[in-house]
């Protein structure tokens, strides 16, 4: 299909997906977002045959940002990033947790999404598996893999390559994911996954699900039944 009819399917797609008649579409760089009344999809050239796997992810980002549209609240968003704005792990936690929660809704509406945001997935993956190297420091740092970690673990159900992202990363943190991906179940709307939000974000920087050295355990240990001056 050329560049141009499929960008006409794309922005009336995103309209009825969207439910909301008069929402605009642009096509621009190459990310997709929305602000509740704009999505921005990438580039496409109006000339050329779109292939089977562009039409896939690009029909994904349509599925994830009308997905947006519809159950994202904007203006609990909002307050949220006044407030918050500084602080990047927690925003990007809040941000990968509502893409999965939302995800889940799309795929509760229209089962077919499955499949476009399973190509998603599987893209926006690869890209950190061809840029990130297995012995790489950083994969050790939870402040630096978390956020996207969440949407690995939250998006397992939809196949791809999630798990060999997952697989580079510590065995605690592996361990603890599944079990912040499923407060998911107890929220009801975008506040909901703020709060959530708030609290994955204290735990990454506490890291007390992470497993002590041997040294540390046993210094704590011998410290058991101490008497010292009060302060």
């Amino acid at each position: 299909m050329k560049g141009h009819l499929f960008s006409h399917e794309i922005g009336k797609t995103s309209s009825v997906f969207g439910r909301k008649h008069d929402i605009n579409v642009v096509f621009q760089g190459d990310g997709a977002a929305t602000d509740g009344s704009t999505i921005i999809l990438p580039t496409l050239d109006h000339n050329a045959d779109v292939s089977k796997k562009e039409q896939d992810i690009m029909r994904g980002f349509v599925d994830h940002e009308a997905g947006h549209v519809r159950h994202t609240d904007f203006r609990a968003l909002k307050t949220f990033v006044e407030e918050y704005g500084d602080n990047k792990l927690l925003r990007s936690v809040h941000n990968a947790l509502e893409d999965v929660w939302l995800e889940r809704r799309v795929m509760d509406e229209y089962p077919g999404a499955a499949e476009n945001l399973k190509a998603v997935s599987i893209a926006v993956d690869k890209e950190f598996l061809n840029a990130i190297e297995p012995d790489d420091p950083r994969l050790e740092d939870d402040k630096f893999t978390t956020a996207v970690a969440l949407t690995w673990e939250g998006r397992k159900g939809y196949g791809g390559v999630s798990q060999e992202c997952i697989d580079l990363l510590p065995e605690d943190t592996q361990r603890q994911l599944p079990k912040w991906i499923a407060a998911l179940d107890g929220c009801k709307d975008t506040a909901d996954v703020i709060t959530l939000a708030k609290i994955v974000e204290k735990e990454i920087r506490d890291g007390d699900y992470k497993d002590k050295p041997e040294e540390e355990e046993a210094e704590g240990r011998d410290g058991e039944g101490d008497s010292g001056d009060s302060h």
